[in-house]
């Protein structure tokens, strides 16, 4: 790399040099170099290129599958950087795989980790709660009986908009399958309740017949409002909160 000294300024590519232009300075080094794909797929040196590129493209391709899993959970106008949030979450979990080789790291496998249950735990969308909704504070997961109890301290509907005069609460279960790395969700039936009742101090989970390590509970809570006397969910992004509550 050297410096130029001209009259003008040239940037770009000339008989295999390239000029470019750093806070006003002119600069100039040959050209070439780089990295392209022959030499990722072949270059000795470029093997943690080559691994690194494998595991994103697997925590990606999850990444994709668990955003449109829970998309129909949300309204239309719902959007906001969760694929990176998600990305984040599984490359996390994946990073605690530690049995196998580098390029092969597995999410599934990192969720047998005791602790990928502090990451997802709490896990929210949207990522910052309504006043008062944060829940896994106040539940406890009692597995035997597939039942999330609640505790009275949780308080969410004390906290709503006036224009709200309901809530739906839903419960579910999200598993991921090692063999193909897809998910599986199990939800129930969502419960109504009304903005001034209390809340239920209990849940029952629906679950597969065969356990399994790495499961994981969430709850969904939906607003409702009162339209001609009839209740229909809002259509706002803050109307739906979704949270991973517990891991098994």
């Amino acid at each position: 790399m050297g410096k130029v000294k001209s009259l003008f300024q040239i940037n770009g590519t000339i008989d295999g040099l390239n000029f470019y232009t750093v806070n006003g300075q002119q600069y100039v080094r040959k050209a070439g170099g780089g990295f392209n794909g022959k030499k990722i797929k072949s270059d000795p040196s470029m093997v943690k290129v080559r691994q690194n590129g494998e595991e994103f493209g697997m925590v990606s391709k999850l990444s994709r599958a668990f955003r449109l899993m829970v998309e129909p959970l949300f309204p239309p106008s719902y959007s906001g950087g969760l694929h990176n949030r998600l990305v984040k979450l599984f490359s996390g979990i994946k990073n605690l795989d530690v049995t196998s080789e580098r390029g092969k790291r597995n999410v599934a496998v990192g969720l047998q980790h005791e602790t990928s249950k502090p990451l997802l735990i709490g896990f929210s969308i949207p990522e910052e709660a309504p006043k008062g909704a944060t829940l896994h504070d106040h539940v406890e997961m009692d597995w035997s009986s597939s039942t999330l109890m609640i505790r009275s301290t949780f308080r969410v509907n004390h906290h709503l908009p006036t224009t709200v005069k309901a809530i739906s609460v839903g419960v579910g279960l999200i598993r991921l399958n090692a063999e193909d790395l897809t998910f599986e969700m199990i939800m129930s039936e969502p419960i109504m309740v009304s903005s001034v009742a209390k809340f239920p101090s209990s849940l029952t989970v629906p679950e597969p017949a065969e356990k399994s390590s790495g499961d994981f509970v969430f709850v969904v809570l939906q607003q409702y409002e009162e339209y001609q006397g009839m209740l229909q969910p809002l259509q706002l992004k803050q109307s739906v909160y979704f949270e991973v509550v517990a891991v098994r």
